[in-house]
């Protein structure tokens, strides 16, 4: 009981942060905050949950609830997995890098944009900055981005707008037409926050 509440507490405070200071909340952190939630709820209903799983219990309900541990820890793994590779290719090669954009305060990036600033800062070959301009945000988030490159010197003519875009798949969509309009490389590095790799 005490191990269902522990993890899944940490699982929604994890999950609740992007949300609650930076105002994202996307399928990622919906399915990692539903996740924290059925962990609480085994917390509260340890004994007959515990009895469920027992080995050799094969009531309907128990082999539905097996079925979905499984399925929930085969998800886990694979998506852990993914995020794992991704970390450990870091290899740098000529290549176009895609900066996702993230909310804008005003006209100065958030916390979370600022560290995806930082990154394609260290990494860039030439980059096309995604992200549209927000109801409560003065300025697109990609023009947003191209202010805090060319401040740390990055030359301006090696970064594409993309202005436009109000989702993940716009960004993705939309920049596609920007690299092949320019001739840019077709390898693309994609910036964004590990949480947002999911």
């Amino acid at each position: 009981q005490v191990a269902f509440f522990a993890v899944g507490a940490v699982l929604l405070l994890w999950y609740l942060a992007p949300w609650v200071l930076n105002h994202i909340l996307n399928a990622g952190n919906v399915l990692g905050i539903a996740f924290a939630v059925v962990l609480l709820l085994c917390g509260m209903f340890a004994q007959p949950v515990t009895h469920l799983l027992a080995p050799g219990n094969h009531a309907p309900g128990a082999v539905v609830l097996k079925a979905a541990v499984a399925l929930m820890c085969a998800v886990a793994v694979l998506t852990s997995g993914y995020m794992l590779t991704g970390l450990i290719q870091t290899g740098h090669r000529d290549e176009t890098v895609l900066v996702l954009g993230c909310s804008v305060k005003g006209e100065r990036p958030s916390r979370m944009l600022r560290q995806r600033i930082e990154a394609a800062t260290e990494y860039l070959e030439k980059a096309v900055l995604s992200g549209g301009q927000g109801p409560d945000e003065k300025i697109s988030e990609a023009e947003c981005m191209r202010r805090e490159l060319v401040r740390r010197g990055i030359a301006a003519d090696r970064l594409y707008l993309e202005d436009r875009s109000t989702s993940t798949e716009e960004n993705v969509a939309f920049s596609a037409k920007i690299i092949e309009q320019n001739g840019l490389n077709r390898h693309v590095t994609v910036v964004t926050s590990d949480f947002h790799c999911r």
